[in-house]
């Protein structure tokens, strides 16, 4: 049928029209080995490296996430944030619409009591940064201890 031939002409989709904007010519899936920092430089991070790769497929400009990290050792104190690597750079957009956050559960990681645990994702990124917030409270950085998991799921925007 001619919208058969719509949808798989020219090596990409069309979704709700034929024009350059509505062509999905991008689908990637994969492993991303994953590498941890402290962005203060004071702790110096082993992965367990039967636990540190994260799923991912990309659709268009939309990349999801998922998997579990396991550190192996943590060496020093942090002195900063822990960071993560995402397998793609995330979005510069216009009034910071591309930052977002991710959901993480984790298991030996101290953070705050009475605060929440994510991951933000900044604009022009290529890491994701372990973060903890509580409502009227401010914040803080999560910082996991050896043997600490991470639980990661969520997606962001190239």
């Amino acid at each position: 049928s001619a919208r058969y031939k719509e949808i798989y002409l020219g090596g990409g989709a069309f979704i709700g029209g034929t024009g350059s904007s509505n062509k999905l010519d991008d689908y990637e899936t994969g492993l991303h080995t994953v590498t941890c920092t402290d962005s203060g430089g004071g702790a110096t991070i082993t992965m367990n490296t039967s636990f540190d790769q994260l799923a991912y497929t990309k659709i268009g400009r939309v990349v999801h996430i998922q998997g579990v990290l396991l550190f192996a050792s943590i060496s020093g104190s942090f002195s900063g944030s822990l960071t993560i690597s995402l397998p793609f750079t995330s979005a510069n957009e216009t009034d910071q619409a591309g930052r977002t956050i991710m959901g993480v559960g984790t298991h030996n990681v101290d953070f705050t009591s009475g605060t929440q645990i994510y991951l933000s994702v900044g604009e022009s990124s290529s890491t994701a940064t372990l973060t903890t917030q509580g409502d009227n409270i401010g914040g803080g950085n999560g910082q996991p201890q050896g043997s600490g998991q991470l639980y990661i799921g969520g997606s962001y925007i190239t």
